[in-house]
């Protein structure tokens, strides 16, 4: 990651899809498509790092979509996609997991983990 982006997960839902930051766990948005999901979690950055003020964890708030970088794409839940996502990610590329029964799809999702 390059200084001013951000990597970030998409887990598209038969009704929503989720964005979320891989670095900043709880750092989730939702909307109708990628796009809106995307504009959501920027939209929201300042209120994240309100919370994480006084802290030396080094959050930086994207001011552009282009700040945000998508690497890694999951298929979310297939029983309606408007709950909460269906994954969640420990701060590196490869490590989005799923809760059971839903999985994760395309070569970027890396190799499954067992609960």
């Amino acid at each position: 990651m390059t200084a001013g982006t951000m990597d970030v997960y998409v887990e598209v839902g038969a009704k929503r899809t989720f964005a979320g930051a891989i670095d900043w766990p709880g750092w989730a948005r939702s909307g109708r498509d990628e796009g809106a999901a995307l504009g959501a979690l920027l939209s929201s950055g300042e209120r994240y790092a309100r919370v994480l003020r006084g802290t030396r964890l080094g959050f930086r708030v994207p001011t552009v979509l282009a700040d945000l970088r998508v690497v890694e794409r999951l298929r979310g839940d297939a029983e309606g996609g408007s709950g909460p996502p269906a994954t969640s990610c420990g701060g590196r590329r490869g490590t989005c997991s799923t809760t059971p029964g839903r999985s994760r799809t395309g070569p970027e999702a890396g190799p499954r983990r067992r609960s």
